[in-house]
């Protein structure tokens, strides 16, 4: 029955954002702890003790960099282009250093750099 509420939850919120002309759904099981910090967003349920949380679009591009695969890099220019203009890049590259670093691949700030482009730098 939860399972169905949520299902329920999910079209309906992506029927809305078809109207609105912003379809922008993506679902995901946070497995680790960065996966589940900053800037979480919570949408109110139809009924009690069910929470989706959404994550911002900042926080999607620093998953989608981090795993890096061409379909996740694929995905982060796809946020950064509906985005253009209202990504907090700070932020960005705040939360991604330490992945990145982790994952010692530093190829992902030069994917990065491309993402946000010459004329966001100061951002």
């Amino acid at each position: 029955m939860r399972l169905a509420a949520m299902m329920r939850l999910v079209i309906e919120q992506m029927r809305h954002q078809l109207a609105l002309g912003t379809p922008q759904l993506a679902l995901c099981r946070a497995a680790e702890p960065h996966q589940v910090r900053g800037q979480p967003g919570v949408v109110d349920p139809p009924g009690p003790g069910l929470d989706i949380r959404t994550c911002s679009a900042e926080d999607l591009v620093v998953l989608k960099l981090f795993a890096s695969r061409p379909l996740d890099i694929r995905d982060a220019e796809g946020v950064a282009t509906r985005q253009k203009g209202r990504l907090d890049w700070r932020y960005i590259e705040e939360q991604l250093r330490p992945l990145a670093e982790l994952k010692d691949e530093p190829a992902i700030f030069s994917t990065l750099a491309r993402l946000r482009g010459p004329s966001q730098l100061g951002e």
